[in-house]
């Protein structure tokens, strides 16, 4: 029941299947709001 938030880092591209895998992608941890974990639920 987890979901998986992925916040790529510029010297590791983000894997298209790891891609796949996240339920949302992010730009920078700073994107981490409470709203955005709502929406995971």
């Amino acid at each position: 029941g987890m979901r998986v938030v992925a916040i790529p880092h510029g010297s590791y591209p983000l894997d298209g299947d790891a891609a796949g895998l996240a339920a949302v992608t992010l730009g920078s941890v700073d994107e981490l709001t409470p709203e955005v974990v709502e929406r995971l639920s």
